[in-house]
């Protein structure tokens, strides 16, 4: 599990666009790693593709070296 508790993470959503049938976002996590104690502030761009005002794909782009420091 990434953290203990709900109260434990931070979310935050912005950069939203809805073009046809793909979608992208901007988001961050913050929170507490609960196997080492360590603070963790991932920060992500999201795409999505769509058909039907469904997700068929979702794609997140991150640094792994930041998120594994």
């Amino acid at each position: 599990m990434w953290f203990s508790k709900k109260e434990d993470v931070i979310v935050k959503v912005s950069n939203i666009e809805y073009i046809d049938d793909l979608a992208y976002a901007n988001w961050q996590t913050i929170y507490i790693y609960t196997k080492t104690g360590r603070k963790v502030h991932n920060k992500v761009n999201a795409s999505f593709k769509l058909k039907n005002d469904k997700i068929i794909e979702h794609i997140d782009v991150f640094s792994l070296h930041s998120w594994a420091k």
